[in-house]
């Protein structure tokens, strides 16, 4: 979205120089009621423009802040599912934890995480 924006504004930025130059090489050819009217016609074109540009910069920002709010909205869910599992987990751990093959399995992973930090070492 931004780099289409820059896009379009170089392109018309292109242009406005295109018929700057050749508002300026119309002004040297004609009088001063056309060069007047002219003029006119140039400032509506560059206001009209200008006034677009400042739509587009305004819906791509408003797109922005959604966007964002959006994240926050899927970061907030992650970490509630996040919070909940590890609930989960204590409380089959709480349940379990007097059985033998529980503790069992808490060693085997206990020995499997002193394995990896040999390892890793």
């Amino acid at each position: 979205m931004e780099e289409e924006y820059q896009k379009r504004k170089e392109a018309e930025r292109i242009e406005r120089e295109k018929k700057e130059r050749e508002l300026e090489e119309r002004i040297k050819t004609e009088g001063k009621e056309e060069r007047k009217r002219l003029e006119e016609e140039f400032k509506r074109e560059t206001e009209a423009r200008e006034k677009k540009q400042q739509e587009e910069k305004q819906k791509l920002d408003e797109m922005m802040k959604q966007m964002e709010k959006e994240m926050e909205e899927i970061m907030k869910k992650q970490q509630e599912e996040l919070i909940r599992q590890k609930q989960e987990e204590s409380r089959i751990e709480a349940e379990n934890s007097h059985l033998p093959w529980y503790q069992l399995l808490n060693l085997a992973k206990k020995v499997g995480n002193w394995i990896l930090e040999l390892v890793n070492k």
